[in-house]
């Protein structure tokens, strides 16, 4: 009967230690977790100003964001809602038409749509000061 006391507190004891990490502190976990996507749905037929979305989008992205861009902290991605391997995405964010969702890891989103479609194409260093803004909140 003792020793299977003893095993016990032994088992006990183990997964105490196995179940504590002490290099796992919750400000690592946040910051590991910290992602922005930034998805332009759009259908296959585009107008100039869909393409001037997408467009501006990527090419802020690449240039204003590319550490972040490169760690995979910000990521742009142009999703075209008629292809059927994106089903599932456009499901999930229940889009049927050109749309530009920010969206971080904490589930907050924002739709960027109007702002996208009233600057991209004809004021776009506004549209960029706009979009950044929006990035670094969601941050």
């Amino acid at each position: 009967m003792k020793n299977v006391k003893n095993q016990i507190g032994l088992v006990i004891i183990l997964l105490t230690l196995f179940a504590y990490n002490p290099t796992e502190s919750k400000d690592n976990t946040e910051s590991n977790s910290e992602k922005v996507n930034i998805y332009y749905f759009h259908s296959t037929n585009r107008c100039p100003t869909c393409n001037a979305v997408e467009f501006e989008s990527q090419s802020l992205i690449q240039e204003k964001f590319a550490s972040e861009n490169k760690d995979g902290k910000i990521k742009f991605t142009a999703v075209n809602i008629e292809d059927k391997a994106n089903k599932k995405l456009v499901k999930k964010y229940k889009v049927s038409f050109s749309t530009l969702l920010i969206v971080n890891s904490s589930g907050e989103k924002v739709n960027f749509t109007n702002i996208a479609f009233q600057y991209a194409k004809t004021n776009p260093e506004r549209y960029r000061e706009l979009l950044t803004s929006e990035i670094l909140k969601l941050q």
